[in-house]
């Protein structure tokens, strides 16, 4: 889980960037899923992603960092805080 802070009125271009980086992000192996999640009002943002398991998460971290890195950057944002949780229970 990533968030990441921006100006309010720029969080369209930020989904648009996210979007553009859907390439790079569906190319790592091991990746399940990925959600972005905004507040437009605050310029907040939220990436979830899930990984087949830890070994694969691990492997593309380099990768990853580099992604949100730029992924801000493009819209004058910066990346706050990246963190990584076991997933202990799903509910459909």
């Amino acid at each position: 889980m990533s968030t990441y802070t921006g100006p309010a009125d720029r969080i369209d271009d930020a989904i648009r960037g996210f979007e553009r980086s859907r390439e790079l992000v569906t190319g790592m192996d091991g990746i399940v899923h990925a959600y972005m999640l905004v507040d437009r009002s605050s310029g907040k943002v939220m990436t979830i992603s899930l990984w087949r398991d830890e070994r694969a998460l691990q492997s593309s971290a380099d990768r990853a960092a580099k992604v949100r890195e730029e992924a801000a950057a493009a819209v004058g944002g910066t990346v706050e805080s990246v963190e990584s949780y076991e997933v202990a229970l799903q509910v459909p």
